[in-house]
């Protein structure tokens, strides 16, 4: 999980744009390129709290995806920093590979 911390962006400050970019890079051995292809990767958007974790948004690749993934995380990353009383938020990504049924975290 990677986890972004918040805290220096206050409530005044204007977010133009926030986006997410990942580079999916292509195997170039043939044994796992076949294992990859079957593997769809999932990105979890989470909001982090001091007694909570909120799922924000879910976003899965395909397992043949390759080269840059991006989407626009803008209106996540206001309602982290939104509320002027709470505690610091933070904006964490989860990646889970799942084939046949079976998951697990990258």
């Amino acid at each position: 999980m990677f986890v972004f911390n918040l805290t220096s962006i206050t409530p005044s400050e204007k977010i133009l744009k926030a986006e997410i970019h990942i580079y999916k890079k292509r195997t170039r051995d043939k044994a796992k390129q076949n294992i990859s292809a079957s593997q769809d990767v999932t990105i979890r958007v989470h909001q982090l709290g001091p007694n909570y974790i909120r799922e924000l948004a879910v976003r899965k690749l395909p397992g043949l995806s390759v080269g840059w993934q991006m989407f626009d995380v803008t209106s996540f990353l206001e309602s982290c920093i939104k509320p002027r009383d709470s505690p610091p938020r933070l904006l964490a990504l989860s990646f889970t590979a799942e084939e046949s049924g079976t998951s697990y975290d990258l």
